[in-house]
């Protein structure tokens, strides 16, 4: 485990786009926070009061991790818990893994076949997401991390620019009245929802033991957090100003949507291309990094080296796009996905750590 963590050893600058990365790509495929209270104009507002709440939910893990800094989330699990319980609770994040792998992978297959593959069968482009990811994987996170460094700027630099391209499209009425159709309860309840959407602070928890300098995790999620939460609000805006939140909150991709209404001139006929093969990019890097993490945790589960589950993990994901794909959409349905969803975030991100966070204090002069 030791020397695995020395090939991978990651940096601040590699940490930190990672994870940009991985909260962004949600903005680009799915905006959820137009379907939280109050789904209304003031769905910007929501998401700017939502940033103190990722930070307030995290913090139970993230003092966890500064803690014991070399330990992954599963490893801190059963240091606190034990071997039985901490097998119990270890066993439950992997099943989380796994649950918003598949999600995050049927999200991306339901995008992809609709915009451009439409006559594709699902099992063709799961499988051609799933290879890719299965193939960074086995090359592990450094060069995961790596490929994101010089990627994930391309994505966010080209999804600006879209953003600029599209002014001539905005009407800034769509955002008013503020505050006037919205109780402060909604604007939090839906603030919190929203915080409890972003689960990053899981893999966060399990990228620490590979930084290069673990001093730096909190720099790295703060800022992750707060810059990727801008760059949303951005996205967030766009949609309200040009498609408005009522039609935008009925459709299943919004931002997809918008770059479609943008006029472009002869000059730059290919640019939507770029966007589209950037986008493609991110939701691979998201999907490879879940795949990683994944693998990595059942490798401190059961003792087995990690690369030995990539490729089972990728078939098990594989037959559970395959399943749910074709029998429901995924994105465009609330119920019951967004409840699963919201029900597992409260276990994993609130009630577990507040379990381990007291266990910490009642055994800290024995660990």
């Amino acid at each position: 485990m030791y020397d695995m963590r020395e090939r991978n050893k990651i940096y601040y600058n590699q940490a930190l786009l990672l994870l940009i990365n991985f909260r962004i790509i949600m903005g680009l495929n799915n905006l959820p926070i137009l379907r939280v209270p109050p789904s209304n104009q003031d769905a910007w507002i929501v998401l700017l009061l939502s940033i103190p709440y990722v930070i307030i939910l995290s913090f139970p893990l993230l003092f966890l991790s500064n803690k014991f800094s070399d330990l992954s989330l599963i490893e801190i699990i059963e240091k606190l818990m034990g071997k039985i319980f901490g097998k119990i609770l270890g066993a439950f994040y992997i099943l989380v893994f796994l649950y918003y792998l598949t999600m995050f992978s049927s999200n991306f297959v339901e995008i992809l076949d609709y915009s451009l593959f439409r006559e594709t069968p699902t099992w063709a482009t799961a499988s051609l997401l799933l290879i890719t990811c299965v193939y960074i994987g086995y090359k592990g996170l450094r060069n995961l991390a790596r490929f994101g460094e010089f990627v994930i700027p391309i994505m966010i630099i080209t999804m600006f620019i879209f953003v600029i391209l599209g002014l001539r499209n905005y009407q800034f009425d769509y955002l008013f009245p503020i505050l006037s159709d919205s109780t402060i309860s909604q604007i939090n309840k839906g603030a919190i929802i929203i915080g409890l959407r972003f689960v990053d602070i899981l893999i966060a928890t399990m990228l620490t033991p590979y930084l290069a300098n673990k001093k730096e995790l909190n720099k790295i999620y703060i800022r992750s957090t707060l810059f990727s939460l801008l760059i949303i609000l951005i996205i967030v805006i766009t949609i309200q100003c040009t498609l408005g939140t009522e039609f935008a909150k009925r459709i299943n991709f919004p931002f997809l949507t918008y770059t479609r209404l943008i006029n472009f001139e002869q000059t730059i006929q290919g640019f939507e291309s770029i966007y589209i093969v950037s986008w493609i990019i991110g939701n691979i890097i998201r999907t490879s990094g879940y795949l990683f993490i994944t693998s990595v945790s059942l490798e401190q589960f059961t003792g087995i080296r990690n690369d030995r589950f990539i490729i089972p993990i990728a078939i098990l994901i594989f037959i559970a796009v395959q399943l749910i794909k074709d029998r429901r959409p995924v994105l465009g349905v609330n119920e019951p996905f967004s409840q699963i969803t919201l029900i597992i975030s409260v276990i994993s991100i609130i009630l577990i750590p507040i379990v381990l966070l007291i266990a910490y204090f009642f055994r800290k002069n024995k660990l």
